[in-house]
C-alpha cells in the first residue's frame, strides 16, 4: 500500500483570501475616490455662483439651458439662527420656498434639493452652501429670491447663491466601489467552502 503523501493540497490556495481582501480594499478606495472627486468638483464650481444677501434678488443670465441650484450660505464656524440650523439638520430634501421668475414675470417651478452642498472661500470668509432648491432653466434671464427671507436672516448667514449644478464625476469609480467589496467577499467565501470540503475529504479513511 502506498503511504499517504506528506503534503495534501486542501482546495484553493490561501492566496485567494489575499485576492478577496484586495478586491474589498480596492472597492472602498474607489468609493472614497468617487466621493472626494464629486466634493472637489462641487466646491470648485461654487466659486462662480451668483450671490446675494438673504433678502435680495439674484439675476441669472442663462446662456445654455440646464439644471440649476439654489444654496443658502452660512459662514463656517459662526453661530446660526435656529431656523437655519433646523433646516441644515433636516434630511434632504430641505423644504424652503424659492421664487424664480422669467424676465416677463412668469414663475418657474422649483423642485426639492437632494444634497449638492459645498464649501468655498470667497473674500475673507469661508462659506458653507446648503442646497435648498433645483430647477431646469432654458436660455434667458431669471430672477431668484427667497420667499420667506426674514425667517433665515441673522448672524452667521451670508446670503444665498444660484448657479448651474456641477456635473457628476465618472460613475465607473462608484460602480467599482460597490462591486469590489461584494466580489471580494464572494471570493473569500468560495475559497473557504472549497477548502473546508477538501479538508473533509482528506480526513476520510
Amino acid at each position: 500500500m502506498n503511504p499517504r503523501p506528506f503534503f495534501i493540497r486542501l482546495g484553493p490556495s490561501r492566496w485567494w483570501y489575499v485576492a478577496g481582501l484586495a478586491l474589498w480594499v480596492a472597492g472602498f478606495v474607489g468609493l472614497f475616490g468617487y466621493g472626494y472627486t464629486a466634493k472637489s468638483q462641487r466646491d470648485a464650481a461654487a466659486v462662480d455662483l451668483s450671490r446675494a444677501a438673504i433678502d435680495d434678488t439674484v439675476t441669472v443670465q442663462v446662456a445654455d439651458g440646464g439644471e440649476y441650484g439654489v444654496w443658502l450660505e452660512t459662514i463656517a464656524g459662526a453661530d446660526r439662527p435656529d431656523a437655519v440650523q433646523r433646516l441644515i439638520d433636516a434630511a434632504p430634501p430641505r423644504l424652503i420656498e424659492v421664487e424664480v421668475t422669467t424676465a416677463d414675470g412668469e414663475p418657474v417651478l422649483v423642485g426639492p434639493a437632494y444634497g449638492y452642498d459645498h464649501r468655498v472661500t470667497t473674500g475673507a470668509a469661508q462659506l458653507l452652501g446648503w442646497s435648498v432648491g433645483e430647477m431646469a432653466l432654458a436660455p434667458g434671464e431669471y430672477r431668484v429670491a427667497l420667499a420667506d427671507a426674514e425667517r433665515y436672516a441673522g448672524d452667521g448667514v451670508a446670503g444665498f447663491a444660484v448657479g448651474p449644478l456641477p456635473p457628476e464625476p465618472d460613475g465607473r469609480a462608484a460602480v467599482a466601489g460597490l462591486v469590489g467589496p461584494a466580489a471580494g467577499l464572494l471570493v473569500c467565501l468560495v475559497t473557504l467552502i472549497l477548502r473546508q470540503r477538501a479538508t473533509s475529504r482528506a480526513a476520510r479513511p
